[in-house]
């Protein structure tokens, strides 16, 4: 009797784990095997104006219209809010939080070879919002995180994830500053392939400038640019986003080719690079990054934080801690032009052979002005190094580095001093400990009367008139490096 009893609860119950294990039982672009039991106890926010709403799984008629009857695809969304949108009257897709969804179709790919060409695709004039709890009165999100995932074939399995979790390309899309994707998480992209298709994990972008506000970009990967990969005269506005643990042969967290991105206030974090550019490759490039750290990225070969080739970024209020390269080049790599770099801290990053926090090769002569280079290395934190290779360049001033004159090929208005303990506030393990001092990045605190504080004594044109925090800078007392000391900061 128990035999005849249990076999069909045991038959069920097989065929609910092969319902809700495979990828995508619903084809609805939805969290497989998603209980939305809990929504039903939401009191959902009344419908506003110029929106389309988006829930794993619909709800009501599915038509968007609102939260009861909200779209189960987010391209759907996307493309019906597009629809009507105008550069005077611009649309709104709001994502409901706590879900994962996944791009069902290939909207940018006319005739795709396979389903991992499935992809999501921004629309000019249209804002797209996730992270809501439901109940929100307005447009600022209040739940959980929106995942966007490639993770389209057997789960956690690489090999068949979608190429791109979102992809532009040039005469498809052609995205301006009035697309606008903001507070997602998009993870899964493995461009693996061949062409276009071998770059842009997370996202890729050609001849496309979107904004992206308040993203994180992690779990991506491709040959080149495994978080973001922006391409001819892909010019996106970056800020505020995290780009974590992303892999690449060449940019493992973005990867820039004839393209200037505007990034503001972003953290790169554990990317990693087989070849060059941990945190950001360049190539023939001159983004602009300003109030970003860069730590704890890696390159197998070099420019762990950041490589420049051919390219001139303009990087200004940055933290480079804790990145490192098995060859040159530990918190930056300079090769064939000359970057800026204003007010910028590199401290705790390392390098196999030569310079562990800069190195400047082929003539690259960088302008750097306001900025800390102490408690870099090479060769396994043996050998002090914080720069080597060419000079800076001779307009370069009040800079302060670790070492002696004779140490360096010129000072050009530097100081030179010998401890790190001398500068930095807070140290573990012989070098300065990355904390968060307030603003939406961490950052390496000075030692206030220390060497950093208070010694840029002018008012010069390139000094960045507030901190890496946000913090305003003095006119004529400002601090050496990415971060103004502020009365109330931790000693």
């Amino acid at each position: 009797m128990k035999k005849n009893v249990l076999s069909p609860v045991l038959i069920l119950f097989t065929l609910f784990l092969i319902l809700t294990g495979c990828s995508n039982p619903a084809g609805d672009g939805s969290t497989p095997g998603a209980d939305l039991s809990g929504e039903e106890t939401i009191n959902y926010a009344p419908a506003l104006p110029d929106t389309v709403y988006v829930i794993a799984g619909g709800k009501g008629n599915k038509d968007g219209s609102s939260w009861e009857n909200a779209y189960a695809d987010v391209q759907t969304a996307i493309d019906a809010a597009a629809g009507t949108a105008t550069i005077v009257s611009p649309k709104y897709v709001m994502i409901l939080g706590g879900h994962t969804y996944y791009p069902n179709s290939s909207p940018n790919i006319p005739s795709p070879a396979s389903d991992r060409e499935k992809h999501f695709s921004l629309k000019n004039n249209v804002t797209v919002i996730g992270g809501f709890k439901g109940d929100e009165p307005d447009r600022v999100p209040r739940g959980e995180a929106t995942v966007l995932s490639g993770d389209i074939g057997v789960k956690d399995d690489k090999s068949d994830n979608g190429y791109h979790v979102f992809y532009h390309f040039f005469g498809e899309t052609d995205l301006n500053s009035t697309a606008v994707l903001r507070n997602v998480t998009i993870t899964g992209g493995n461009a693996d392939g061949g062409g276009n298709h071998n770059s842009g994990g997370g996202v890729y972008n050609y001849s496309s400038s979107p904004v992206m506000e308040n993203c994180t970009f992690s779990g991506n990967s491709a040959t080149g640019g495994g978080g973001m990969y922006n391409h001819f005269l892909s010019s996106p506005a970056v800020k505020n986003c995290t780009f974590s643990n992303n892999s690449a042969i060449d940019g493992g967290g973005m990867s820039n080719s004839s393209s200037s991105p505007a990034v503001e206030s972003c953290t790169f974090s554990g990317n990693n690079a087989a070849g060059i550019g941990g945190g950001m490759y360049n190539n023939s490039s001159n983004p602009g990054v300003e109030d970003c750290t860069f730590s704890g990225n890696s390159a197998t070969n070099s420019g762990g934080g950041m490589y420049n080739l051919t390219s001139g970024p303009r990087v200004k209020n940055c933290t480079f801690s804790g990145n490192s390269a098995s060859n040159d080049g530990g918190g930056m790599y300079n090769t064939g032009r000359s970057p800026t770099v204003g007010n910028c801290t590199f401290s705790g990053n390392s390098a196999t052979n030569n310079g562990g926090g800069m190195y400047n090769f082929f003539t690259s002569s960088p302008t750097v002005y306001g900025s800390i280079l102490v408690g870099n290395f090479i060769t396994g934190g043996i050998t002090v190094s914080e720069f080597s290779g060419n000079a800076f360049n001779g307009s370069s001033t009040a800079n302060l580095i670790r070492g002696t004159t004779a140490d360096q090929h010129n000072d050009y208005g530097t100081t030179f001093i010998g401890d790190i303990s001398m500068v930095f506030t807070h140290i573990k393990d012989g070098k300065a400990e990355l904390k968060n001092n307030g603003g939406p990045t961490e950052t390496l605190m000075i030692k206030k009367e220390g060497p950093a504080y208070n010694k840029i004594t002018t008012a010069p044109d390139w000094l960045p008139p507030k901190d890496q925090r946000g913090f305003s800078r003095p006119g004529n007392a400002a601090d050496i490096g990415a971060v103004e000391w502020q009365d109330g900061d931790q000693e």
